[in-house]
């Protein structure tokens, strides 16, 4: 009994310690970014925006597709990994008739530090700065990808557009947080939840999903539940041997993205 209870402090003392490194890690975690694509940016220089926040500037781009015979525009949310630039080639060859992408607080050049609250709030202040000077919400498609696809959800939520893709979709941060960390309490230490799953039952907005078979990061299943819970009118696009990184690269999301992108054109000019 002497030995039990002090090998059971000390196991209370180690667990706690792990919940507080992750609790203090966990920014690090979900907003891992990238570092700044110096090449990359001198491509598309003469496409760069920016956005001035009440925290900063937020480094964008804008193409335009003087080829496309689309009205739809293209606002994009990238993953948690990704500098938005990397994204633009593919999804100008989806073939709207322009591409908005911007980096998240934190990420490229953009000013400020990223959390839950600093991406939702800008996607909204993004999504009116282009309603108010260049678009126009029934014209606008609004595409997510990995954790962009909870900011995108959030936006359609919360504004009126003409419809959503999301590619390898999540469900909630905390299912994620439960995945990687089944013995923490993740409940009481996860301040980003981003709970993406009470939102879709509530979401108007046509969808087209795009879920990985071998998603290594975000597991099918999460995002067959969000695409279950969608109540708007849904389709998707499951790629058995796709991955989470490697999704766009198979023809099906070029080929489904632009059938999608025909289909909500033509529906509204019903």
């Amino acid at each position: 009994m002497s030995i039990l209870i002090p090998a059971l402090l000390i196991a209370a003392i180690l667990y706690a310690l792990v919940c507080t490194l992750i609790y203090m890690a966990q920014d690090k975690m979900i907003f891992i970014g990238v570092a700044p694509d110096p090449v990359a940016y001198r491509q598309f220089q003469d496409h760069r925006i920016e956005l001035a926040t009440e925290t900063g500037n937020l480094q964008g781009w804008h193409l335009r597709n003087n080829n496309s015979q689309s009205t739809i525009s293209i606002l994009y949310f990238g993953g948690n990994a990704e500098d938005v630039v990397s994204s633009l080639e593919i999804l100008s060859a989806i073939g709207a008739k322009e591409v908005f992408a911007f980096n998240y607080r934190g990420y490229g050049l953009s000013n400020g530090k990223p959390s839950q609250h600093a991406l939702y709030t800008d996607a909204l202040a993004i999504y009116d700065h282009l309603i108010e000077n260049q678009a126009h919400s029934e014209k606008m498609l609004i595409v997510g990808r990995s954790l962009g696809s909870a900011v995108a959800t959030y936006l359609v939520s919360q504004r009126e557009t003409m419809a959503t893709i999301l590619i390898t979709p999540l469900n909630s941060m905390l299912a994620m947080a439960n995945k990687l960390f089944p013995y923490i309490p993740n409940r009481f230490l996860l301040r980003h939840r981003f709970d993406v799953v009470n939102l879709a039952p509530g979401i108007n907005t046509p969808v087209h999903m795009f879920i990985a078979g071998n998603d290594e990061i975000i597991p099918s299943d999460y995002s067959k539940e969000l695409y279950r819970l969608w109540l708007g009118d849904k389709n998707h696009t499951f790629i058995e041997t796709a991955d989470h990184n490697t999704i766009t690269d198979y023809p099906e999301f070029l080929d489904h993205s632009r059938k999608f992108l025909q289909h909500i054109e033509t529906r509204s000019t019903e």
